[in-house]
């Protein structure tokens, strides 16, 4: 335990001993919290109060813990309590206090964890959620309750009884179970790792011991090792138990019965174990982590097979997952014949190359594209997140500059490793950003400050793509393109920003450009009468003391108990488009550098004289924790030199729809399906404008996946999406049309996946 928490807890037990020789009347004492500024105790009367080690909690209290962990403890009969940050807690009753019977809470949203004393008197204790009661003695449980979404009750140790009530239905969660009244049946279960895992999650005692609670001590020779245990016998239970049947601690002889007869091995009751007792043995830690995929992927008009190792692991808040594949069109056995990711061969680990630079260089990008992703945290609730691997969506600040940028468009025909991290504190923060680790061209990151009050925050932010004539150079001869520097900044200032699990509320201010620079001098290759020197083309955003070719944004971004939101008004000047770095940058960015060097050479044409102005719209809902399903448009409009304004074809239509397993009932079908594109409304109007456009050009990122469970551990699954096609001759280049666009075509896969 922390030096200066465990000086705190033995003075507010000393306090606490003198406060109870006076008055016995039980409370509940605050004993530790690790942010007070977001943390909220309100009494009786609703009225907020500044928290306090040692306060008194009565029944009337409530506690909004915001970011904060925090740690109560019940006196004088020992039982703790720990909240999770995002939790909301009221205590209703103490029992023994102004005549109550029961120790009552209710948890309105978030996590809690209770060890209940079970050695003093008769105590007794309910928790409420607006869906169910849970009625406990003497037991080690967590819950997690979301509106809507997730009731669930998990025990460690002990015996729960759970009623829903929608349906008036009780059951008796025993030892290692868990359940859900959202789930698809209302009965105790054993719950798969990842699900265990994600309850447990910021609900260990920091300061507080279980051990310390009567009926849950820990014996001298546990402690010390000095005696072992007895190992404890299998137990028998029916597989719905009912109230009424004896608890683990008064065992009876039960009478033969017709009903199904579980027996159960003795299990880790630790939190955050994740092994379960059933499919038992070595192996129980390891269901659903381990993945053997068998199948087959079309990529234009050519077909491979393969095979593919999937581990994954979860260690707490960290998730990682390797990717080993075999890829091959005709002879499994030889590697010279295994499919190329942008004509590299993947399993060459550097032994292909010609000096020691390539070959390390080689190595290391061989040796991260195992990697399927490294995972630690979330963006949006913790202090640290880090995501390294094939990443479906990276957003920088507010998204101003990069929002939802993917660098997993063509997977699994190109794979990238790219890595997205933030971290923040009280009064400062940063984010960055890199698109492939292996052969890195995207990079940068956001800075931040809150100097000020909670909520107000500063912004810096600096993307670069240090070689944007990648997708020209694979159409046609990059000399006449130079070598140049796309680097985008922008300021950003949050005004307000509220979160709770209840609401969410963030107003935000943006505004930047992108400026070009050149690496070397050269001729506008859209007028070669032009020579262009090599550094910051500071023209292209300031000349004759004006801005050009920037943009601003204001808007708000927040939640709703389940419904998340963001609204904003955007505003961008001569060829400005933002966000710059989108899904699908990596296939069109090429059209940035025609227009830049097109601007240079006649920045004063009149076509480059607009103003364009859109108001963008995004929402999405989570359904029982089983469904996700979102949608955004951007719809835009422009003013021309002539003061005319008219709806503008680049347009942006987004929608995704993800349904989990067990949801649809007919076949047990699940998965996913995502659509992004701009040009969305012209294509289905057929107004192209001279484009040759279709809804699965080089202007959409779509991709799906719908998974058939044949049975327990085996699957059949369906993909598809588009990607772009390689050159038959040089697999590193891509094939184009007549208007320079990468050619666009789908691309199928299906497989069978084997779970171990």
């Amino acid at each position: 335990m922390n030096k200066k928490y465990y000086i705190i807890y033995l003075l507010v037990m000393i306090i606490g001993t003198l406060t109870y020789a006076q008055n016995q009347d039980p409370v509940a004492t605050l004993v530790y919290y690790d942010d007070e500024t977001s943390l909220i105790i309100y009494d009786d009367n609703n009225t907020e109060l500044f928290p306090e080690f040692g306060m008194e909690l009565t029944p009337g209290y409530s506690i909004d813990t915001g970011l904060s962990n925090v740690e109560i403890e019940l006196q004088p009969n020992g039982t703790i309590v720990k909240l999770s940050p995002d939790t909301v807690f009221s205590i209703d009753a103490l029992q023994g206090r102004e005549q109550a019977t029961s120790n009552t809470f209710s948890l309105v949203s978030g996590k809690m964890r209770a060890v209940a004393a079970r050695a003093v008197g008769d105590e007794s204790y309910t928790v409420k959620t607006q869906t169910a009661i849970a009625g406990v003695r003497g037991t080690d449980f967590a819950m997690q309750y979301t509106q809507g979404v997730v009731d669930a009750t998990f025990v460690f140790d002990g015996l729960v009884e759970v009623t829903n009530l929608k349906t008036g239905t009780s059951v008796a969660v025993p030892t290692g179970k868990g359940v859900d009244t959202f789930g698809e049946v209302f009965q105790p279960t054993v719950w798969p790792a990842a699900k265990l895992s994600n309850l447990v999650e910021n609900l260990d005692f920091e300061s507080l011991s279980p051990d310390n609670v009567p009926g849950h001590e820990v014996s001298t020779e546990q402690k010390t090792g000095e005696e072992e245990t007895p190992p404890e016998e299998p137990k028998t239970t029916v597989e719905e138990p009912t109230p009424e049947e004896p608890t683990p601690e008064e065992p009876a002889t039960e009478e033969p019965t017709d009903q199904t007869i579980i027996t159960e091995q003795p299990i880790d009751k630790t939190p955050g174990n994740t092994t379960t007792p059933e499919g038992g043995g070595m192996f129980a830690g390891f269901a659903n982590l381990f993945d053997l995929e068998i199948g087959s992927m079309t990529v234009g008009e050519t077909t491979y097979s393969k095979a593919i190792i999937q581990p994954r692991f979860v260690f707490g808040k960290l998730k990682l997952g390797l990717y080993l594949p075999i890829v091959y069109s005709k002879d499994i056995l030889d590697p010279g014949n295994w499919y190329q990711p942008g004509g590299n061969n993947e399993w060459s680990f550097g032994s292909d190359q010609d000096n020691d630079y390539d070959l390390y260089t080689d190595l290391f990008q061989d040796l991260a594209l195992k990697i399927r992703y490294l995972e630690y945290g979330d963006p949006q609730t913790d202090n640290f997140y880090l995501k390294f691997g094939n990443l479906k969506t990276m957003t920088i600040g507010d998204g101003f500059l990069m929002n939802n940028y993917a660098n997993d468009i063509d997977f699994p025909a190109v794979r990238k490793v790219g890595i997205n991290a933030g971290l923040k504190g009280k009064k400062a923060g940063m984010e960055a950003v890199v698109d492939d680790l292996g052969d890195p061209d995207i990079m940068g990151g956001r800075f931040s400050i809150s100097p000020l009050w909670s909520g107000f925050e500063l912004g810096y932010t600096v993307i670069a793509d240090t070689d944007p004539i990648e997708t020209i150079e694979t159409m046609e001869n990059k000399d006449p393109y130079g070598k140049p520097i796309m680097v985008g900044t922008s300021l950003d200032m949050s005004l307000i920003n509220v979160q709770t699990s209840l609401f969410g509320f963030k107003l935000f201010v943006d505004g930047g450009t992108v400026i070009p620079y050149l690496k070397e001098s050269m001729d506008n290759p859209s007028d070669n009468s032009q020579h262009l020197s090599n550094g910051f083309q500071t023209d292209y955003i300031y000349r004759d003391s004006k801005l050009y070719n920037w943009g601003a944004m204001t808007g708000a971004i927040g939640h709703i108990f389940i419904v998340d939101y963001r609204l904003d008004y955007r505003y961008g000047r001569n060829t400005f488009a933002f966000p710059y770095f989108n899904a699908n940058y990596d296939r069109t960015k090429g059209k940035y550098i025609y227009q830049m060097y097109s601007y240079l050479s006649d920045p004063d044409n009149s076509e480059y004289d607009i103003t364009t102005m859109g108001i963008y719209g995004e929402s999405g809902i989570n359904l029982f924790d089983a469904i996700r399903l979102s949608a955004g448009y951007l719809w835009p409009w422009e003013i021309d030199e002539s003061d005319n304004l008219k709806t503008k074809d680049e347009d942006y239509f987004k929608l995704e729809l993800s349904v989990k397993e067990g949801v649809i009932p007919v076949l047990g079908l699940y998965g996913s399906v995502s659509y992004e594109r701009t040009y969305f409304i012209p294509t289905i109007q057929n107004k192209g404008n001279g484009k040759d456009l279709s809804l699965f050009d080089a202007f959409t990122a779509i991709k799906g996946e719908i998974v058939y469970p044949v049975t327990e551990g085996l699957d059949i699954a369906f993909m598809a999406g588009t990607t772009t096609l390689p050159d038959k001759e040089n697999p590193d280049k891509i094939q184009t049309d007549s208007q320079k666009n990468p050619k666009i075509v789908p691309s199928y896969t299906i497989e069978t996946r084997i779970n171990f």
